[in-house]
């Protein structure tokens, strides 16, 4: 059984990256998936 204790920080840093989201909106992971997608292309193109 884990302790209690390790799970504390970790729902702690779950909500943080929430209300981070939130705050970036979709714009910003739009941004983050076009970019994913153009170094997927680069990184095929390369290969």
């Amino acid at each position: 059984m884990e302790p209690s204790k390790p799970s504390v920080p970790k729902t702690k840093i779950l909500t943080t990256n929430r209300t981070i989201k939130n705050k970036m909106g979709n714009r910003a992971s739009r941004m983050l998936g076009t970019f994913r997608l153009v170094a997927i292309n680069y990184f095929l193109e390369v290969i």
